[in-house]
């Protein structure tokens, strides 16, 4: 016999009222996320990730990539990987530290100022500033329930890259 989905399951009624209250909030967040990044990216062929990260880099110039990651709740590993893509599409500078050669530091190139001066804040940034504007009990709670929420998807071994970090087609620099 074939099992039953959960979604088959008769549930009571307040429960699939939530349940679908939770998806539209998430359905909102992904779909601010597709259609900014749809609008910029036939503009600065860039993804929202990756304005997100230059908008860190210019706020904060010679960042490092730890105080970064720190920025954009990810990690350092996935920063690098977004940085070094930014450093060969010519929008960000990589300096390595005259003291200790290890520790790297960012800038803008003109390039990467002229991309931000022209572009709207990206839609992270303001997922990210809300987020951290919860209350400490309510962020705990957030954090606990989306955590269950992913296990219970069996998703917890899915990579959590940045938000919308998928390159554009063609994310080099553009040919004239």
């Amino acid at each position: 016999m074939a099992k039953k989905s959960v979604t088959s399951r008769r549930r009571p009624d307040t429960d699939n009222r939530n349940a679908r209250r939770v998806m539209d909030c998430l359905r909102r967040m992904v779909r601010a996320l597709q259609t900014a990044s749809r609008s910029r990216s036939t503009r600065v062929n860039l993804s929202g990730a990756q304005l997100w990260i230059l908008q860190q880099i210019g706020e904060t110039p010679g960042i490092s990539l730890t105080q970064l990651a720190a920025q954009t709740l990810t990690n350092a590993s996935t920063v690098s990987e977004m940085a070094a893509r930014m450093v060969r599409a010519g929008y960000v500078r990589r300096m390595s530290h005259r003291a200790d050669a290890r520790k790297i530091h960012l800038t803008l190139t003109n390039r990467g100022a002229a991309v931000l001066r022209g572009s709207p804040p990206p839609v992270q940034e303001k997922i990210t500033t809300a987020l951290l504007s919860l209350s400490p009990q309510k962020l705990s709670r957030l954090a606990d329930d989306f955590e269950a929420w992913v296990s219970e998807s069996r998703l917890q071994r899915t990579p959590a890259t940045m938000l919308n970090a998928s390159e554009p087609p063609n994310s080099g620099p553009r040919a004239r």
